[in-house]
């Protein structure tokens, strides 16, 4: 908890905290006593959601190991990275945010403010973030289907390292 509070007070980008004050939040969660790691590790997610940031957040191991290997190049992906694109309020979809250029995803015309529906015809509104992003993720020539929601219709057959099909 100490190492999260730490990181969070050096490196934070909204000063007011998202309308908390530090101080509290340093005594709600730094001067309680968690008697397991599973318990900090919820007081530490408990803090980082008060931030109302959903870019911060702490990962599990396995979530940073998966997240390590696709920047290393060691899984291919279709051009959705994971701090862009977030759960939509309004629908509970994932919203994109950015698509990366020259991706699969991009290529097939995904856009900023498409909604992703599902994946390989499961619903993302009852899958994690971390869900989404393993079921997006494979060897180069991996097919991934997404069925997406925006302003520009037809596509929606992707694969991990090229584009397999517009349907």
């Amino acid at each position: 908890m100490d190492t999260v509070w730490k990181i969070v007070d050096e490196k934070y980008v909204d000063l007011t905290y998202n309308g908390h004050s530090p101080a509290e939040i340093r005594k709600r969660f730094l001067d309680a006593t968690y008697s397991s790691d599973a318990e900090d590790r919820n007081a530490a997610h408990a803090m980082l959601e008060l931030l109302g940031d959903p870019l911060t957040r702490l990962l599990d191991p396995a979530e940073f190991a998966s997240m390590a290997k696709e920047f290393n190049g060691e899984t291919a992906s279709i051009g959705l990275a994971d701090p862009w694109t977030l759960r939509d309020e309004t629908t509970g979809a994932l919203k994109v945010l950015h698509v990366i250029s020259g991706s699969p995803a991009f290529r097939m015309r995904v856009q900023p403010d498409d909604l992703i529906e599902a994946i390989d015809d499961a619903s993302t509104k009852t899958m994690s973030r971390d869900e989404a992003f393993k079921r997006m993720a494979g060897n180069s020539g991996t097919v991934v289907r997404l069925s997406i929601l925006g302003p520009v219709p037809v596509r929606q057959g992707f694969g991990a390292g090229g584009a397999q099909r517009a349907c």
